[in-house]
């Protein structure tokens, strides 16, 4: 599964073997955009990749550059994004809306009742805050916790709805 995004430009793919190594550099701090802390490891992040529970994607800039990295529990009708992170470079170009358009995409096809991301705030990711309201997910009682109703419209209304930007990658 291999889509390209619109502007700006990613492509966004299953997490194979070769990008393993990069995903887990990113959950591990190489950018400040992670928004809950969690580092998850090689182990982890191969066997999430190979679990039908579990969607673990990467996204690529234009010459192949990782620029970002998700992590998604699939429960039923119910997903949680259990990290989702940026290189430095790729921050502030609005790639964390784009990753979470595609995201939204991928649960709406599934039928996915409910989509749950979460932001645990540290010193490192001041940038981060306010970002699942940016883009559309309403706060839960919980600190912390956002959620969307996939169906009910695009995660963030202002960069052009998940079905709108995902093309097939040619």
């Amino acid at each position: 599964m291999t889509a390209t995004l619109g502007r700006p430009r990613l492509t966004a793919r299953l997490v194979s073997p070769a990008d393993v190594p990069g995903v887990v550099r990113l959950a591990a701090g190489a950018g400040r955009f992670n928004l809950t802390g969690a580092r998850l490891d090689e182990g982890t992040t191969v066997a999430m990749s190979a679990d039908p529970g579990h969607l673990v994607a990467a996204f690529t800039l234009p010459g192949g550059a990782l620029a970002g990295a998700a992590w998604i529990r699939r429960r039923g009708r119910v997903w949680w994004v259990l990290n989702l992170v940026l290189d430095a470079a790729a921050e502030a170009q609005g790639v964390e809306f784009a990753i979470v358009d595609w995201i939204v995409g991928r649960a709406r096809e599934a039928g996915c009742a409910a989509l749950t991301g979460r932001f645990v705030p540290s010193e490192r990711n001041a940038q981060a805050v306010g970002f699942w309201e940016a883009a559309g997910f309403i706060p839960c009682d919980e600190d912390g916790l956002y959620t969307l109703v996939p169906g009910t419209g695009p995660a963030h209304p202002t960069t052009g709805a998940a079905r709108g930007r995902l093309r097939p990658k040619e």
